[in-house]
């Protein structure tokens, strides 16, 4: 008896440590999209790009939430292939009803939707979840939020992605300047994650931590580890400037080195100079 007390007393104590994840899932009816809808959301049906100055996408999703019902604005959202007619569809169930963004985020999480926005000259590509946890996550006129909840949002989009098993790497990359350095929840599971995937995708976000015991594993990724170090320039780093010198032409590389103050770096910035010359000729 006192054996079966005590495995049923282990059992509940297991249970209480187990992470529940949230399931947001509401079901609709599906096939319910009128041609009313249909003719609402026609103007995007050619859309590449969402610009800045476009007011199209906007109007149209203020009519979707006079007209649609949430299960019509669900298909558009699940059923739909066109991204910016699913952008406008959240943002018009959103309207209607603040905590479908919840749902909307979790069930978008995994998709490969590329949303494109900017100008002729700068263009900013996200996916459908990236969008919605910038665009709901702070507090702008547009959404119509306040500070706290934004806050709210925020944090419960970070812990959607977190208690995903396993991680999805990308999307912690894609999310790397939404979370708080600050929470040791989510530096465990990054460098948990690292550790056993050796994921080039999560030296950003542990990067941004600033631990001085994570340098070693970090330099341990070579040349791909200068966008972690742009993010974190210790001076531990210093010596893969010379290292890795034949990649002192890349983005990530330069990036990382401007980091570091000038008198830091003169003998690199020399070193590279000769480097160069000696692979040009001239």
């Amino acid at each position: 008896m006192k054996n079966i007390l005590f495995f049923l007393i282990f059992l509940g104590l297991a249970s209480c440590k187990k992470e529940v994840i949230p399931d947001y899932t509401v079901p609709y009816k599906k096939n319910v999209v009128t041609d009313t809808i249909k003719k609402i959301v026609e103007p995007l049906k050619d859309y590449t790009i969402k610009y800045s100055f476009d007011s199209i996408p906007d109007l149209i999703s203020e009519k979707l939430n006079e007209v649609a019902t949430e299960d019509q604005l669900r298909c558009l959202i699940y059923d739909q292939k066109n991204t910016y007619v699913k952008a406008v569809a959240i943002d018009a169930l959103f309207r209607k009803d603040k905590k479908s963004i919840f749902e909307v985020f979790q069930k978008t999480l995994n998709c490969k939707d590329q949303f494109v926005t900017g100008s002729d000259c700068l263009r900013d590509k996200m996916s459908l979840s990236q969008l919605i946890a910038i665009s709901h996550g702070y507090s702008y006129p547009e959404n119509r939020l306040t500070e706290k909840q934004a806050e709210i949002n925020l944090k419960k989009f970070l812990e959607i992605v977190f208690q995903q098993t396993p991680l999805n790497e990308k999307k912690i990359e894609e999310l790397t300047f939404l979370f708080p350095t600050e929470n040791e929840e989510y530096y465990d599971k990054i460098k948990e994650a690292m550790t056993e995937s050796k994921s080039k995708h999560l030296l950003l976000p542990l990067s941004r931590f600033k631990r001085k015991e994570d340098i070693e594993l970090i330099k341990s990724f070579g040349e791909d580890a200068f966008k972690a170090i742009a993010e974190f320039p210790d001076d531990q780093f210093l010596d893969m400037f010379l290292k890795y010198i034949k990649h002192n032409d890349t983005g990530f590389y330069r990036s990382a080195l401007a980091k570091y103050p000038k008198k830091k770096t003169e003998a690199i910035e020399r070193a590279i100079d000769d480097y160069n010359k000696t692979k040009t000729g001239y």
